[in-house]
């Protein structure tokens, strides 16, 4: 993750948590492709168009009633105040068939005040190429 974004950030801009997770490379592929996608709105339109700035990338591997997921949230901070669009662009509809598509998942936006939030759940089987520890079968 950080190998996609980092390039376009400035020191101090990323936090980032969750445990290691190897993905298969359709999934690495995938996954890149969005998170480039949302950096570069980020600088565009978000939080890194502003000084000060941030984007916090949190992940973690939820085991509920059905089979473990991959739930990732990307929320930004210390930039303006996002605008819901009124249509998607080409951006969101490549996040949004990218995850329907490759990875089986799903993707909501958040529009708070403190910048823009975006959910990503993808079925965990279906993304990793080695088991990660403590996650059943």
């Amino acid at each position: 993750m950080r190998q996609e974004i980092e390039p376009h950030l400035a020191d101090g801009t990323l936090d980032s948590s969750g445990p290691e997770v190897l993905l298969a490379p359709a999934a690495a592929l995938a996954f890149g492709m969005i998170l480039h996608e949302l950096a570069t709105n980020a600088i565009k339109y978000g939080a890194l168009s502003r000084s000060g700035g941030r984007i916090t990338v949190a992940w973690e591997v939820v085991v509920a009633d059905a089979a473990p997921r991959l739930h990732l949230t990307w929320s930004e901070h210390g930039g303006p105040a996002p605008v819901p669009p009124q249509h998607n662009g080409f951006g969101n509809d490549m996040i949004e068939r990218t995850l329907r598509y490759q990875l089986a998942g799903s993707v909501r936006y958040g529009h708070p005040s403190e910048g823009l939030r975006v959910e990503i759940e993808v079925p965990f089987e279906d993304c990793i190429s080695v088991r990660a520890a403590g996650v059943p079968a």
